[in-house]
């Protein structure tokens, strides 16, 4: 199953923000995907690592990456419930895709 992810990836699904520092300053693009589309960000977001997720923002990671079913790393976010991301990313200039609506209990 990983062998579809990059190590960068890989990290963020998993929350190791020393790996991510480490293979960012070796290079890492942190707008790679994976074979779903979905960027380290997105896999950020899902499970809930700011950390991580501040890291990939800071090395220039799209915000609004729209993965294979046109969902933004906000989307994500949104549907896993991970509020403390989902403003972050709202913060820094993340948006919705059509099918997602940002929580009214969220900050805006």
């Amino acid at each position: 199953m990983f062998e579809k992810y990059t190590c960068l990836i890989y990290a963020c699904m998993t929350g190791r923000p020393k790996v991510i520092r480490a293979l960012l300053a070796k290079g890492a693009d942190p707008n790679l995907t994976d074979y779903l589309g979905a960027s380290g960000l997105a896999y950020a977001a899902v499970n809930g690592n700011l950390e991580c997720a501040k890291l990939m923002h800071a090395a220039g990671a799209d915000v609004n990456h729209r993965n294979q079913w046109g969902d933004t790393c906000l989307d994500r976010a949104i549907q896993y419930k991970r509020q403390e991301i989902g403003e972050f990313l709202r913060s820094k200039g993340g948006e919705c895709s059509e099918a997602y609506e940002y929580p009214k209990k969220w900050k805006k």
